[in-house]
């Protein structure tokens, strides 16, 4: 892996480019995307002249594109990408794997605008995180009609406004957004694209959708899987949330869908399975709150405006009668507010509860520990975590007044706890994971990542195939499915009074096929791919112990898994833990 500098007030495309600085950087985005090699490479782009482009910039596989003022890898402040050109795409997303390109601000200028990212091949992975695009035609393009597509996309903490056309629009499988602002984009926020034989899953969580043409929009009857959670959709000119697709599937919760110059939700028909519809907000949307959609559980209807200033783009929610005060500790989990953010406790601060909570290692519960409170009762909120995508089931566990102590009693098993304090202070949700204290610790981190996988939406894989087996050879089941086998512990010594363990173990995905060598590749691939991401420099919330998780760069082949007739893929995930000794 090389790591590239580009500073365009003082870099030189003559330069090495391996550092920063005059005589050392480069000066422009061309340089760094032609001479980076299709592998991990990085490239740090300082916020000093905006980069005015003429040509589209194209990334290879795996560049990591970053920008910042003072520090590298500090987000200290975004470079700006600009063009004056008519229809010139800022970055073109061919066949690439696995780039990510963060904190940027993307323009545009031109009187015909162009896309800020368009994809012009099939990629897979493709991350955008805490950038700003502003003013070009569409955001982020992937609609197979026009361009090709991005499966596996993700876009966190980003903003995109002002666009011509539609702040994000892609026909790929499984697009995300999480904590974004889209507003002020002419057709519509977000859109499923218009690949019609494409089974789509889209979810966005915390995001805010407003001001738009529309909302959220599927425009394309195919399979299409529409999740929304913890969001806002307001104030745009048509529907809040709209499908023509007959066979949606909706996942709905604290959603405040209210302002839309259409519907709230507007299916034209009735999905054909609903996961979760609970605990949302509808209110002033023209048509009405609903088309083909029930009531949810515990939805909330609004009599007035919910929000502090919509106008102004705030929307922490306020105190009103029949508007913010309707959706106060009236989500799910219990106590927590309907929307993107939580309203403040009586000390004027946002989630001001910590709460700790530690396995007693007897098979009893767990012992909790309150802090930060405000004095008052604080109860604490358990559901169990079984790897499912549906809701779980809150229920009150445990209660104490002010900071302190407090015994949980918990059956053996995966726990979410919450704390909640009257007034309004809350914390957010804290895995544990309740055992007897006998379990060896390399087969507590093996069930912990039997459960993440079990979390994750692998389409053609069921959650109960997913498995922690002592071989990865499948004997019984015809059905696709995941194995999760223990590989030998390792031991790494490090120089402070702590040791570095490496609870290894072996991800193998298969389908029952045939002994082709190139049949059915692309479908374990992307199987193989959404595990690796959720486990590459991630945390392990179901064993505590385990500080991260990594993959190991190390190549597995599963001859055995083949020879039965398997197309298996598999990697090395290696849950790391630092013990005293």
């Amino acid at each position: 892996m090389a790591t590239y500098y580009v500073d365009g007030d003082v870099g030189n495309d003559s330069n090495a480019g391996t550092s920063e600085g005059a005589g050392n950087a480069w000066a422009t985005l061309g340089k760094l995307c032609t001479t980076a090699t299709s592998g991990a490479d990085r490239g740090y782009v300082k916020a000093s002249a905006p980069y005015a482009l003429t040509s589209t910039l194209t990334p290879p596989t795996g560049l990591r594109i970053e920008g910042y003022m003072t520090t590298p890898g500090a987000r200290d402040g975004r470079p700006t990408i600009t063009s004056a050109t008519n229809s010139l795409t800022l970055f073109s997303i061919g066949a690439i794997f696995d780039a990510t390109f963060a904190h940027l601000e993307l323009t545009h200028t031109a009187s015909t605008r162009g896309k800020g990212f368009a994809a012009t091949g099939v990629s897979e992975g493709v991350c955008i995180a805490d950038c700003v695009i502003d003013g070009c035609s569409n955001g982020i393009s992937g609609d197979w009609v026009v361009d090709f597509l991005m499966n596996q996309l993700r876009i966190t903490d980003t903003e995109i406004k002002n666009c011509t056309g539609y702040g994000v629009r892609n026909s790929g499988n499984y697009t995300h957004l999480c904590g974004c602002n889209l507003h002020d984009n002419a057709t519509a926020g977000v859109n499923g694209g218009q690949f019609n034989t494409n089974a789509v899953s889209l979810t966005l969580s915390r995001c805010r959708v407003w001001a738009n043409g529309a909302g959220v929009t599927i425009t394309r009857d195919a399979r299409r899987h529409l999740r929304i959670t913890d969001s806002v959709i307001a104030n745009n000119t048509g529907d809040g949330v709209s499908s023509v697709s007959s066979s949606t599937s909706v996942y709905f919760r604290n959603v405040i869908n209210y302002g839309n110059g259409g519907w709230g939700v507007n299916f034209t028909a009735a999905p054909t399975f609903v996961g979760g519809n609970r605990n949302n907000a509808y209110g002033a949307n023209t048509s009405g709150a609903r088309q083909n959609l029930t009531a949810g559980t515990d939805d909330v209807t609004l009599t007035a405006d919910p929000f502090t200033d919509a106008a102004g783009g705030d929307f922490t929610v306020n105190t009103t009668a029949g508007g913010g005060a309707a959706v106060r500790s009236a989500g799910s989990p219990v106590n927590t507010d309907i929307g993107v953010f939580q309203h403040a406790a009586a000390s004027g601060t946002i989630g001001d509860v910590t709460l700790t909570a530690v396995d007693k290692a007897d098979g009893t519960g767990a012992t909790a520990t309150v802090a930060d409170s405000e004095g008052g009762t604080v109860t604490i909120y358990g559901a169990t975590f079984d790897g499912g995508v549906t809701d779980p089931t809150w229920t009150s566990v445990a209660s104490r007044t002010g900071d302190g102590v407090v015994d949980v009693p918990l059956a053996e098993g995966y726990w979410w706890l919450s704390a909640f304090e009257t007034g309004g202070g809350s914390s957010g949700p804290l895995a544990v994971n309740v055992t007897d204290g006998l379990d060896d610790p390399h087969y507590l981190a093996v069930e912990a990542i039997v459960a993440k996988c079990q979390a994750l939406i692998l389409t053609g894989i069921d959650s109960a195939d997913i498995l922690a087996k002592k071989l990865p050879l499948n004997f019984e089941s015809r059905t696709e499915g995941v194995y999760v086998c223990p590989v030998p512990v390792s031991l790494r010594p490090i120089v402070t009074e702590q040791d570095e363990w490496s609870y290894a173990a072996q991800i193998t995905v298969f389908r029952k096929s045939n002994r082709d060598s190139t049949e059915n590749i692309a479908t374990v691939m992307k199987w193989r791919k959404q595990l690796m991401d959720a486990f590459n420099l991630s945390d392990l919330p179901a064993a505590a112990f385990v500080s991260h998780t990594r993959i190991s760069d190390k190549a597995v082949f599963d001859p055995a898994s083949f020879a039965k007739n398997y197309d298996a893929g598999a990697f090395i995930v290696l849950p790391i833990a630092f013990e005293n000794r």
